[in-house]
């Protein structure tokens, strides 16, 4: 996993954070977010994922949830690329209101509520699966030139 130092812009001082390298999973990861002490859950498809985030996107609008809202996030297992339901606490760091009427939030993973190795384990396998995917683009790119 490669990681790249972003400046923080603060009033006070500029912060640097551990931002780990993102890569696509084509809506191949479904999960289920909520706030915490709330029953009204949200669905959403995961567009990118990294070790330390997510970006979601949902067709439900209006959605409750703006920037710094602290979430529940509950990982599906259902593709097999993980072995049992994963719970993260995240928090809303950037919110996109698209003209298609979807939303897509930038999540950043601050916790985990159950193990957090069922995370990693599902973000090693993604992240595989993108590297072959790019490695087969590749390969096809060559032989076509």
């Amino acid at each position: 996993m490669f990681f790249s130092q972003k400046p923080i812009p603060t009033k006070l001082k500029i912060e640097t954070r551990e931002v780990a390298e993102r890569f696509s999973v084509l809506g191949d990861l479904e999960i289920s977010v909520k706030t915490f002490g709330t029953s009204l859950q949200f669905d959403f498809v995961t567009k990118n994922m990294s070790k330390s985030g997510l970006l979601i996107r949902s067709q439900a609008n209006p959605l409750p949830y703006r920037e710094n809202t602290l979430l529940e996030i509950n990982v599906d297992p259902k593709l097999q690329r993980i072995t049992k339901p994963v719970s993260l606490m995240g928090k809303v760091t950037r919110r996109v209101d698209l003209t298609s009427g979807e939303v897509d939030l930038g999540i950043s993973v601050i916790g985990e509520l159950s193990d957090m190795e069922g995370w990693n384990q599902c973000v090693s396998s993604f992240e595989k699966v993108a590297l072959q995917r790019a490695s087969s683009s590749i390969k096809a790119d060559s032989n076509a030139g």
